[in-house]
């Protein structure tokens, strides 16, 4: 009998080191995807495919999992997965309130939604995107926001909100000195952008 209960012990202590050890690879293999995000998408995109993800067991690993998953598509200029792994990282920053990263996942849900050609559901995502976002001052993410937004007011002929949207999008990248952001925004998206006399 004692035995046995030693032979559990230690069959449980194995697993527990087994789970300490896979929970710090996870977390050097997001480091390091983190690191590359904007010098290689294609490498930081291998890493988290390669990823097994039966092995991202908790919530904020599943969460953080999706945001850099998302960024390295969007950066290499691939669709968003029809799955339940933004909403899943939207649920979880909300539990915790990490507004910043739920402001995150919010603007993936709605850049998600554009691709599948849901205007309103992409709309009400952007928004509540913003929302959570000017809680923090995040100006190059708040950008990137109120660009999708401009183009999509565009799209509906609302011109009145579209340059609003424009502006701040403009005002905010100037903010943040990234101009070659501002410019690369600008230049990629293959939907003209009208300009007006204010």
């Amino acid at each position: 009998m004692m035995k046995h209960a030693m032979y559990i012990s230690l069959f449980l202590l194995l697993c527990l080191a087994e789970s300490c050890t896979n929970d710090r690879m996870i977390s050097i293999s997001f480091d390091t995807a983190e690191r590359l995000m904007h010098t290689q998408p294609d490498s930081t995109l291998h890493i988290l495919q390669t990823l097994d993800e039966q092995h991202i067991l908790h919530g904020a690993q599943k969460a953080r999992f999706a945001l850099l998953y998302y960024e390295a598509l969007e950066k290499n200029d691939l669709a968003f997965p029809n799955d339940t792994l933004i909403e899943n990282a939207i649920d979880y920053y909300n539990s915790q309130r990490d507004y910043q990263r739920l402001g995150l996942a919010l603007f993936y849900q709605g850049k998600r939604y554009l691709q599948r050609d849901s205007i309103t559901k992409a709309m009400f995502a952007f928004l509540q995107s913003e929302k959570m976002l000017q809680r923090y001052r995040d100006e190059e993410l708040l950008g990137t926001v109120n660009f999708e937004m401009a183009l999509l007011y565009q799209e509906q002929h609302n011109y009145k909100e579209a340059l609003t949207h424009f502006q701040q999008s403009l005002a905010l990248f100037q903010k943040t000195d990234n101009k070659k952001e501002e410019g690369h925004l600008l230049l990629k998206n293959s939907r003209p952008v009208i300009y007006f006399r204010s």
